[in-house]
């Protein structure tokens, strides 16, 4: 399976976190014994906004919903690592000045073979 590529960059104050999927089993006296589950144990989740002009935002929002929240697609993200990313969800907000939009959406970050 081929991805499409998501080009566009993000604003500026994006964010991400990671939460290791991890399997944890609790002994007496506090002792515990701590696994990754799998092998791509430490996804990004990344928080976005995309500020564009309404033109632009179309596009956006044309790629989004082409993918459906499920359909993985290419993303660069702003650290310049290259992963396979889905966008489950997103938000957009008219902005008054000249029909601009603001678009906020979480890219997870999954892993499939892209070939």
């Amino acid at each position: 399976m081929s991805f499409e590529t998501f080009t566009w960059f993000p604003d500026t104050e994006s964010d991400h976190g990671v939460k290791p999927a991890v399997e944890t089993t609790k002994f007496g006296d506090g002792y515990e014994l701590r696994v990754p589950i799998g092998i791509n144990s430490t996804p990004m989740s990344w928080n976005l906004t995309f500020t564009r002009d309404n033109t632009e935002s179309m596009v956006i929002l044309s790629f989004l919903r082409n993918r459906g929240g499920f359909e993985a697609f290419i993303w660069t993200n702003p650290q310049e690592e290259q992963g396979v990313y889905v966008c489950r969800e997103w938000k957009v907000k008219r902005l008054k000045a000249g029909g601009a939009m603001r678009i906020t959406c979480t890219f997870d970050q999954v892993f499939e073979s892209a070939s």
